[in-house]
């Protein structure tokens, strides 16, 4: 989709794009790492491994040493676990800005139609078919990632209520000043799986309605009847909006992430009225 992008404001945009979904992996990466090695230094401190694996001929409690060897194994082991968890949640968002790109300086180009006098009819046609082969690629290129980012976000979204509340219970009821800045980290990581996609994907609504009116308001009066025919045939291509769906059952948005949320309040509510709190205890 980069082949036709020759000016060099579009050569700017899409190095923009690059930069902004590198600094978006190293927000991930800091956060999630963050995450690994306070939950591996809180855990020392109080006396216990960070993620309470099974390790063979090491007994963590029998010394200071051994203590530190199960749990520098556990980081080890555990870094993995949580760089995968990374990949997966990053990958939605790096799709989603780079989609946002491409939707937006096929907008410009749209809008460039027709406004040099230095083209013929004949070049401004090629122009505007290359913009609905181009209109075309990105519709192909989200068909591609729907049923693997709708899968991902589905399992998230039943998880991050759960999550989101055990952790609320963990950071409320059971931690102290190290456990529960770990606890804080990871309720952060958890907000940040979903929330920034949703909010992307809205954005991407947005810009596909933003696109059909961008045809609308082109410069298309007095142009060639099969220039206008086409032009209509790109209008109404472009009101299939970009929508996903998590799992075929919940649309990815806002809305539904905040409802998905909502269920952290009602787990620390079941929580504290079944006496669960002084029974762990």
């Amino acid at each position: 989709m980069d082949n036709r992008l020759v000016l060099e404001g579009e050569a700017i945009e899409i190095h923009r794009s690059v930069i902004r979904c590198k600094s978006v992996y190293m927000v991930y990466q800091t956060s999630y790492a963050s995450y690994a090695l306070l939950t591996y230094f809180s855990s020392v401190l109080t006396g216990s491994t960070p993620w309470g694996f099974y390790i063979p001929f090491v007994d963590y409690r029998s010394s200071t040493h051994s203590l530190w060897l199960a749990a520098t194994f556990e980081l080890i082991v555990g870094s993995g676990s949580v760089l995968l968890d990374l990949l997966v949640d990053v990958y939605p968002l790096i799709f989603g800005i780079l989609l946002r790109t491409h939707i937006r300086l096929l907008m410009q180009r749209v809008a460039r139609l027709r406004e040099s006098t230095s083209k013929t009819e004949a070049e401004i046609y090629v122009e505007l078919v290359n913009c609905v082969k181009d209109h075309k690629n990105i519709l192909q290129y989200s068909d591609i990632l729907r049923p693997v980012i709708s899968g991902t976000i589905f399992a998230q979204f039943l998880a991050i209520g759960l999550c989101l509340g055990l952790s609320m219970a963990n950071l409320l009821f059971f931690s102290n000043i190290w456990t529960g800045l770990a606890t804080f980290v990871f309720i952060f990581v958890l907000m940040i799986q979903t929330f920034p996609f949703c909010f992307i994907c809205e954005l991407v609504q947005d810009d596909c309605i933003a696109l059909t009116n961008a045809i609308f308001h082109s410069n298309w009066i007095g142009a060639s009847k099969r220039y206008k025919t086409t032009l209509i045939y790109f209008l109404q291509q472009t009101q299939r909006m970009i929508t996903f769906i998590a799992g075929g059952i919940f649309p990815i948005c806002m809305k539904t992430n905040i409802e998905m949320a909502k269920w952290a309040f009602t787990v620390v509510t079941v929580v504290k009225q079944m006496n669960f709190i002084e029974k762990l205890k």
